[in-house]
């Protein structure tokens, strides 16, 4: 990636990390116990794109039980 021109859009699932309804929440049971994976609260995609040189620019998320989007680019 080329620092500040290229960007990454991620879609997937971003859990409230407090107040979380009840549908992102069961998914991310079902996610545990059937593939060993889990859905990531949106600390948990800040810390993980940090450790791999990116920079969150912005997130939109139209409400609690539908999938978000992360928009990061690589850090200088």
């Amino acid at each position: 990636m080329t620092p500040k021109c290229s960007r990454i859009f991620i879609n997937d699932w971003m859990i409230l990390d407090t107040g979380s309804s009840l549908m992102p929440a069961l998914l991310d049971i079902n996610m545990i116990a059937l593939l060993s994976g889990m859905a990531r609260m949106e600390s948990q995609w800040m810390e993980l794109l940090d450790n791999v040189g990116l920079k969150t620019v912005r997130t939109w998320s139209p409400g609690k039980e539908v999938e978000g989007l992360i928009e990061a680019v690589k850090e200088v």
